[in-house]
């Protein structure tokens, strides 16, 4: 499975799911399979989606006062590229070569 979160704009993120399967070697089971992966993953992405909805603050900052700890370093990461891409708007060939 892999997931990709593509910003529409500074509030809204739209989500692509793709799945796909290759331990059913018959053709109907692995569309059964994967129909049902569909599913499931429609179901979670629902509950995760009143999560995010209701998360507060609204918006997040390279710098918030969180404690983060190691396990956060991809979300550190992140938003240091999306700051410095943010910096970078009025200069967009420093946003290409970070």
């Amino acid at each position: 499975m892999t997931v990709f979160f593509a910003p529409i704009d500074e509030e809204n993120t739209l989500l692509y799911v793709r799945f796909w399967q290759h331990l059913a070697t018959w053709p109907v089971i692995g569309k059964v399979m994967c129909e049902l992966a569909n599913l499931f993953n429609r179901i979670i992405v629902r509950q995760d989606k009143r999560v995010v909805i209701t998360q507060q603050p609204l918006k997040s900052a390279l710098r918030m006062g969180e404690k983060l700890v190691l396990g956060d370093s991809p979300i550190i990461a992140y938003r240091r590229r999306r700051a410095a891409l943010k910096a970078a708007t009025s200069n967009p060939e420093e946003a290409l070569s970070s």
